[in-house]
């Protein structure tokens, strides 16, 4: 059997982008870490369809050599995102490619 985890970009997204095999859907805003308001109603949503949501956590774009206000950024969005009942996070160090 095949699992689905799809990279959306919003919540328009995230509601096109279930189907039966999916398992779990990863939230961003165009590779950064998305709104709170974003990460609460696509915990809503996921958790109404039974999957797994994971949120991006991703102060910007570009390299991964992030300051000490970037990382206290991080860290509340971190705490954000399980406060708002997301299931899990991830951490890029640097951009994603597609090839």
């Amino acid at each position: 059997m095949k699992f689905i985890e799809p990279l959306v970009n919003n919540y328009r997204q995230l509601t096109k982008a279930i189907n039966d095999q999916t398992t779990r859907v990863t939230v961003a805003a165009d590779g950064t870490t998305p709104s709170k308001g974003t990460i609460a109603e696509a915990t809503l949503y996921a958790h109404e369809h039974e999957l797994s949501l994971a949120i991006l956590i991703r102060p910007r774009m570009g390299d991964a050599s992030y300051s000490d206000p970037e990382l206290k950024i991080m860290e509340a969005d971190i705490l954000a995102a399980q406060q708002l009942g997301a299931d899990a996070i991830i951490v890029l160090p640097s951009p994603l490619t597609i090839n």
